[in-house]
């Protein structure tokens, strides 16, 4: 299965290029997300159906098939 290079991978790459590393080959290391990060998340989502009434006519990637590794 190919590794993909997300935006959330490319972000963590440019902060520590060991982070990717172990992000996308050994992720039990990385803790569980506090509750601050979790709120976030859910912010994120919530923006995302936000923007798709902004933008109604926008391209939605949701079903292109982009796997987590």
């Amino acid at each position: 299965m190919p590794k993909l290079l997300t935006k959330s991978n490319y972000l963590l790459g440019l902060q520590c290029s060991r982070l990717l590393w172990v992000a996308k080959n050994d992720k039990q290391r990385i803790p569980e997300p506090d509750y601050s990060a979790k709120h976030n998340f859910k912010m994120g989502d919530i923006i995302g159906v936000l923007a798709t009434k902004v933008f109604p006519d926008g391209v939605d990637l949701v079903d292109l098939g982009f796997m987590e590794n």
